[in-house]
């Protein structure tokens, strides 16, 4: 019997792909109405909204930013001692260890901005300091939990720790909506108690197994953390700069909350690319060790082809009738201009690109080019800044332009790779 087209596309998919595309959909659609309704329904005004949703961002530079290649690294190797029949619990113990240095840096790093930014980013409110201080190590526990849940196999798990944080955490403001509190404090500490709950959740109901093991080796776990951390940071600074750099250019600028507002709109390439990306990097890496580079090649164009179009579609639609939407969904206080607005789009949808790029680097093994791809583009949007002008196409410029200019040393460092019979290794196999 033959396999039909519907069931050749499931079998092509990682095992473990419906849930967890599950749970991203879930937290996606939370996090917007978490983001979106204390504007929509009035409860925060602009000066309220810009800090709350500057925590936001500041937020998701240092957490992903610190934990994420510790979670996508531990998962391999928890899965490679799997496969090897071994036992995970010393693994598990040097993945604390790890975790607790993150936890310190992040705990560190949170402190640092959140005191210096207090005025500027955060309009003066303890609560937003208290909240970003404890949010990044609580993070820095779901990711390792990821880490550990998708390493297993337990997917249900996973997704789970996904869907259950942005469920608890609109859960959490609920009552905060509907009783009208009118500061951004309370809102922000819920984005410190999600993750833990999601977490405890998760792993009460998808239990891993850690059985003894032999002794943990650098060259197993941890080794090239250091330059995956570089890169992820630099990815994260960049994506999510718009708001803190105009909180840098233009203090007190009354535009502020309508910028993050159309930030978060315009974040839906990003969410698109997530449901691609869980198939993606698998499909790439098996190219990759098959040596399969024209198939490589050919993957690869095909989704930046796709994702360009679906860019373009997006720009047009922003400029006919993206502020419409914009006051639909924020209300009249949080509107942006058709131009801005486009640009936000544009450059949004060019990260996507240069992240489906430097993620074709990572599976070539090529971490240091990543590290430049990412480092060029804050650089070039550091520029645009220093440029005189409005602040909001200052920043909003700036932010095409360091996408631009990501995506662009980006395929510049992956031609000769894909170019050449073999790949090139830029780091030892592990």
């Amino acid at each position: 019997m033959t396999d039909t087209p519907r069931s050749t596309w499931r079998t092509a998919l990682p095992v473990g792909t419906s849930p967890v595309a599950a749970g991203v959909v879930v937290n996606g659609l939370t996090s917007y109405a978490f983001l979106v309704l204390p504007a929509r329904l009035g409860v925060l005004d602009p000066g309220q909204y810009t800090a709350f949703t500057r925590l936001w961002f500041v937020l998701f530079v240092l957490a992903p930013g610190l934990f994420l290649p510790l979670e996508q690294e531990f998962a391999r190797a928890v899965a490679a001692r799997r496969a090897a029949g071994e036992g995970t619990a010393p693994l598990v113990r040097r993945g604390l260890v790890w975790a607790a240095v993150g936890t310190a840096v992040g705990f560190g790093l949170a402190l640092v901005v959140a005191l210096v930014g207090r005025e500027r980013l955060f309009a003066s409110q303890g609560q937003l300091v208290v909240a970003l201080v404890l949010a990044v190590p609580a993070y820095g526990l779901l990711h390792l939990g990821r880490g550990l849940l998708s390493g297993s196999g337990l997917f249900g798990g996973y997704g789970m720790t996904f869907g259950g944080e942005g469920l608890i955490r609109l859960l959490a403001v609920t009552p905060l909506l509907v009783l009208g509190v009118s500061r951004a404090g309370p809102y922000g500490l819920t984005t410190a108690v999600s993750p833990l709950l999601a977490l405890a959740g998760a792993l009460a109901l998808h239990r891993p197994r850690l059985d003894p093991g032999p002794p943990v080796h650098r060259a197993e776990f941890g080794s090239s953390l250091p330059r995956l951390l570089g890169a992820q940071f630099l990815s994260q600074a960049l994506v999510n700069s718009v708001p803190i750099a105009f909180a840098l250019v233009a203090r007190d600028d009354p535009r502020a909350a309508a910028l993050s507002a159309g930030v978060i709109l315009t974040r839906v390439p990003l969410f698109m690319y997530q449901a691609v990306q869980a198939s993606l990097i698998p499909r790439l890496a098996h190219l990759e060790s098959t040596g399969a580079l024209v198939e490589f090649r050919s993957t690869l164009g095909r989704l930046l082809v796709a994702m360009t179009a679906v860019v373009g579609l997006g720009v047009g639609l922003t400029l006919a009738v993206g502020p419409t939407i914009m006051g639909l969904a924020f209300g009249s206080e949080f509107v942006l201009d058709a131009g801005p607005l486009a640009l936000l789009t544009a450059a949004s949808g060019v990260f996507v690109l240069a992240l489906a790029s430097t993620q074709a680097l990572l599976t070539l093994r090529s971490p240091l080019p990543m590290i430049g791809a990412w480092a060029g583009g804050l650089a070039a949007g550091a520029l645009v800044l220093t440029l005189g002008g409005d602040a909001v196409s200052r920043v909003t410029w700036g932010f095409l332009a360091a996408t631009l200019t990501s995506w662009a040393l980006a395929l510049t460092s992956l031609r000769p790779r894909l170019a050449r019979p073999s790949v090139v290794v830029d780091i030892p196999p592990e």
